[in-house]
């Protein structure tokens, strides 16, 4: 165990053995904040676009379209992109990997991030939240059903 955080210990097939520590929970929601305030904006943004170029009701699908896309394809694209690191996590230092310590599937992140909306009830993560607090690795549910570790 290191400090409060307790390690996972990996056997590769050539034996060699990798240690994983997870990340605290001051540190994930840290870069949950940042990655929030990222998409928040972006959503903003696409929003007043399109209420400038498209009529009323037309423009109110295209922008609750538009914000289903961002809220779910931001983290899936940059973990899967850029080496399971959104900003935030790229900020905070942190990186998702597979429970093998492997970069995660496409299948993985899209697991992971739309079981987000599971973890976020009732009130801003409260499940996720308690659920990474009864988990060894501080893993939320969408780390467990994906087997993903951050």
């Amino acid at each position: 165990m290191i400090g409060s955080r307790r390690e996972r210990r990996i056997l590769t097939p050539e034996h060699v053995q990798i240690r994983l520590t997870p990340a605290g929970l001051g540190s994930r929601f840290l870069a949950l904040l940042v990655d929030f305030v990222i998409t928040m904006g972006a959503t903003a943004v696409s929003g007043v676009a399109l209420a400038l170029v498209l009529p009323g009701g037309l423009g109110q699908a295209a922008y609750t379209t538009c914000a289903f896309v961002i809220s779910v394809g931001y983290p899936i694209y940059f973990e899967v992109r850029h080496q399971g690191r959104t900003p935030g996590k790229r900020m905070a230092r942190l990186r998702v990997v597979d429970g093998r310590g492997l970069p995660i599937t496409i299948e993985q992140s899209f697991v992971r991030n739309v079981v987000r909306a599971l973890d976020f009830a009732p009130v801003f993560y409260g499940f996720g939240g308690l659920v990474s607090i009864l988990d060894r690795d501080h893993r939320r549910l969408g780390d467990i059903l994906a087997d993903t570790l951050v």
